[in-house]
């Protein structure tokens, strides 16, 4: 059983050298999948693309959020 967070999080370390951090502003990463944002972690690759796993195809997204501005 595959979650789909051990995916977010091995996409870390397979070369794509991606991570939350913060700067002066916030970035974070993200799957997508068919247009949607993965947030349920603990859902299962099979409860997600049921039986027809082959090439299903997921995007990295990062989003940045502005942090504090000066004046």
């Amino acid at each position: 059983m595959q979650l789909i967070g051990q995916d977010r999080i091995e996409a870390h370390f397979r070369g794509l050298h991606v991570g939350d951090h913060k700067d002066r502003d916030t970035h974070q990463f993200f799957l997508e999948f068919q247009g949607r944002r993965l947030t349920n972690m603990a859902e299962t690759l099979e409860q997600l693309l049921g039986p027809q796993r082959r090439g299903a195809k997921f995007n990295l997204v990062e989003q940045i959020t502005p942090g504090a501005t000066t004046a």
